[in-house]
């Protein structure tokens, strides 16, 4: 059990350059001041929580796919996972979304779809209210970011012709080894 001294000229010093510096200082300064810092510090956090939301999605349904490649989960499951995951990352919040926040929200569709966690048609469904949010807000947009879904063609018809062009280059290319492979008998 100590005992501290606290000599009184210190409080009464402390008094003085509080007074001071009130003086100096204008409250209504310092109120003016922090507005723009806390705006500053309350996008960072919130620039903070995306990312960190997006680095665990994506590493959840990594391992969901994972999952179901080697029969664990059924697809439906990745399907429910996925679709929440985009109805998340489109979601409009209820205050305008910063610039910042929206495109590091286009990078992690971009990821998605690079590494084939979604579909084609679900990456430029999820783009598209993404692109325009951006747009309210004064960004460019360029047209090849933008892409309306076109009707589908009938695959049948293209794999069909695609089998028919492989199936005569193995005919051309089976005829062209029998005919350069030398007769040695042992058949």
């Amino acid at each position: 059990m100590g005992y501290t001294y606290t000599p009184t000229y210190y409080s009464s010093l402390h008094d003085t350059i509080t007074t001071l510096c009130k003086t100096i200082l204008p409250f209504s300064f310092k109120k003016r001041q922090l507005p723009g810092l806390a705006a500053d510090q309350k996008l960072s956090k919130q620039q903070s929580e995306n990312l960190k939301w997006q680095q665990e999605s994506f590493h959840r349904i990594l391992n969901l796919i994972g999952l179901h490649k080697e029969g664990i989960l059924s697809e439906s499951e990745v399907s429910a996972f996925r679709s929440q995951l985009l109805d998340t990352l489109i979601a409009s919040p209820p205050s305008q979304e910063q610039p910042t926040v929206i495109r590091d929200k286009l990078l992690f569709l971009q990821e998605l779809f690079y590494t084939k966690c979604i579909s084609v048609d679900d990456y430029h469904s999820s783009k598209r209210p993404l692109l325009q949010r951006l747009a309210v807000q004064g960004a460019e947009i360029e047209v090849r970011d933008v892409i309306v879904a076109g009707p589908k063609e009938n695959s049948e018809e293209e794999w069909s012709v695609i089998e028919f062009k492989d199936e005569q280059c193995l005919v051309d290319k089976e005829n062209l080894y029998s005919k350069t492979k030398p007769s040695t008998g042992l058949h």
